[in-house]
């Protein structure tokens, strides 16, 4: 009978795949982020961590309109 340390976890990946083709980087949902991990729509803006529409400020643009990539 074998036991597992106490500190010792299973390490999760933060960042999924790295897409080769468009070298933009994808999380575990596949959406698109930039390089700096941020979600973007599909013509590549920025949005906040409620998935809203954000100029490069990070200032919302679009509270309304709501934009995700989902598979």
């Amino acid at each position: 009978m074998s036991t597992r340390s106490p500190g010792r976890q299973r390490v999760v990946r933060l960042v999924g795949r790295r897409d080769e083709g468009d070298n933009e980087v994808c999380d575990e949902d596949n959406e698109v982020c930039d390089e700096d991990n941020e979600v973007c729509d599909e013509d590549n803006e920025v949005c906040d961590e409620d998935n809203e529409v954000c100029d490069k400020d990070n200032e919302v643009c679009d509270a309304v309109k709501v934009v995700g990539i989902k598979h």
